[in-house]
């Protein structure tokens, strides 16, 4: 059983980490652990551990009943300080990091809700500082979906010090460009998209996930061609272009 919102998981457990077992995981915006997790499949199906970060009250203690890895209640950022954070169910984020259009939908769907939405300070802490903490080195999926601070927190990693081998980052509102540009630079390529998400390859591994690509091809367009074309079209360029 898979877990993903937009498949997220069935792609990268049969393309990208189809062997791997006792893998690392990291999930900032971890939501209850379960509902539309990336990271659920392989805790409990493959036997990885990992890190999951969730900065909702509520939302973070059922993650702790339902994940058995480390659970911190935090947001990511840069400074290790406080920060005014709106929780607006799946829309929730830090107030300094929405888009004018993010505010936008968050009024539209509330319209009549607003009782539903709080405001609340949270605490924020630098991501390489818990990477420290925990004495993590290596990171096979890092999986980022926190409503508009996913390039910030991208660029607050120091990749000289932490290996990271495939990142998931949600871009509602940009199609993905600043994440691909920025990421580009970091030594990633965009090799797959499902709607908003981005799953960004570290051209280390891309060659053996090419391979698992091509030979299962035939599969992988009855699994995702037919209903995202633009992600098939992103495969098809890389594995016809790119040279190892």
């Amino acid at each position: 059983m898979y877990y993903s919102k937009d498949r997220q998981d069935v792609f990268l457990a049969k393309y990208v980490f189809p062997h791997l077992n006792n893998g690392f995981f990291v999930e900032i915006g971890a939501a209850n652990g379960i509902i539309a997790s990336n990271t659920y499949y392989f805790e409990k199906e493959k036997n990885w551990q990992g890190i999951l970060i969730e900065p909702r009250k509520k939302t973070f203690m059922a993650l702790k009943n339902n994940r058995k890895s480390i659970c911190i209640n935090c947001a990511i950022a840069k400074e290790e300080e406080k920060a005014l954070f709106l929780e607006a169910s799946i829309l929730s984020g830090l107030v300094r990091e929405y888009e004018k259009k993010h505010i936008q939908m968050i009024e539209r769907r509330f319209i009549d809700r607003e009782s539903e939405i709080q405001v609340y300070y949270v605490q924020l802490r630098n991501f390489m500082s818990i990477l420290s903490e925990y004495k993590i080195n290596e990171i096979n999926l890092l999986s980022i979906d926190t409503e508009g601070g996913e390039l910030e927190i991208l660029k607050s990693i120091n990749y000289d010090k932490i290996k990271i081998e495939v990142i998931i980052a949600e871009d509602n509102y940009n199609d993905l460009k600043d994440l691909n540009s920025f990421l580009e630079s970091k030594g990633f390529i965009l090799l797959f998209r499902l709607l908003n998400d981005g799953i960004f390859i570290n051209k280390s591994i891309l060659p053996n996930v090419i391979v698992n690509i091509e030979q299962k091809w035939d599969e992988f367009l009855l699994e995702f061609g037919n209903d995202n074309n633009k992600g098939q079209r992103l495969i098809e360029r890389t594995i016809t272009g790119y040279q190892f």
